[in-house]
């Protein structure tokens, strides 16, 4: 029988829709929930599946390239403005909106 844990992570995002009629297509922001699954048939050395500081230090690298950045669709005629003025901190999705 496999053993499971989960571990959850949070992090502040922004995105905006291009295609929403609505308010959507304006920027607005989300605190977006990352869920790792990690499955072992045995456990380590410490009865555990894997020590949760492991997970967060292999992901947080990650995880931080979201954190409190734009998602933008690259076909968006802003995108380009909004690169130039906050590089890395906007993430460019070619030519879909970024709808999660």
């Amino acid at each position: 029988m496999p053993y499971r844990i989960c571990k959850s992570l949070e992090v502040e995002n922004g995105h905006m829709l291009t295609q929403h009629p609505d308010k959507c297509r304006f920027p607005h922001g989300h605190t977006r929930k990352v869920e790792f699954v990690i499955e072992a048939d045995e456990l380590d050395s410490h009865q555990m599946v894997c020590d949760f500081k492991i997970i967060k230090e292999a992901v947080g690298d990650w995880l931080d390239t979201f954190d409190h950045a734009l998602c933008m669709n690259t076909a968006d005629p802003a995108y380009q403005e909004f690169k130039t003025r906050y590089g890395d901190r906007v993430i460019g999705f070619e030519n879909q909106d970024p709808t999660t």
